[in-house]
């Protein structure tokens, strides 16, 4: 059976490594193309990563950047792109993705609130990859968005799936943000020390 080509768009992030260790002789995709940031492009994944959250393969490491250009995906040939872009960049990037007939799977809020695209929770909520069917429909190139839910959600989600016909009434959440939130490189450790809830812009 011929894989399907996709691409890995915001590669060189956390996020993004994990998407490529997940495609590691995938049995369904074959990584035709990584992008990131102008700064990054035509230089190899291996000399871009200052923290290698998981090994890639040498195959990954050595291939080259590629800019967010819609086109050059398409003229590629790439069917899927998962997207680990920050949501300022993702929203525009996307919607320009779906539009030329791709799908994409997305780690980013950008989508979250559209009407069309599925918040998805596989083990709670896979009946609304309709959704994803239903985007292909009214597609002039059948591209559709699949994104996640955010982060504390999945997990207060999973929890209370189980026991959500016993009729909660309310709930009073608290969530505390990682450290590992901000990122690589993160904080000063001067700055965590003193602040157990560290404030990270755009969480």
């Amino acid at each position: 059976m011929e894989k399907i080509r996709c691409a890995v768009a915001g590669a060189t992030g956390i996020v993004g490594q994990a998407f490529l260790r997940m495609l590691q002789d995938h049995p369904l995709f074959e990584l035709a193309a990584i992008c990131a940031s102008e700064s990054r492009i035509n230089k190899r994944l291996g000399e871009t990563l200052t923290y290698m959250q998981y090994p890639l393969p040498d195959n990954f490491l050595a291939m080259s950047l590629q800019p967010l250009d819609v086109e050059e995906l398409s003229g590629n040939d790439v069917a899927a792109v998962f997207s680990a872009l920050p949501s300022s960049v993702a929203g525009e990037f996307e919607t320009n993705v779906k539009e030329r007939g791709m799908a994409v799977f997305s780690n980013a809020g950008s989508h979250r609130y559209d009407t069309e695209v599925p918040i998805l929770i596989p083990e709670i909520n896979s009946a609304h990859l309709e959704l994803a069917a239903h985007q292909k429909k009214n597609s002039d190139n059948g591209g559709y968005i699949i994104t996640n839910a955010n982060c504390t959600a999945t997990g207060l989600c999973l929890a209370l799936a189980p026991v959500a016909e016993l009729g909660i009434k309310e709930l009073i959440v608290s969530s505390y943000q990682a450290l590992s939130g901000a990122g690589y490189p993160g904080h000063p450790a001067l700055e965590m020390a003193v602040n157990c809830i560290p404030y990270i812009s755009g969480e």
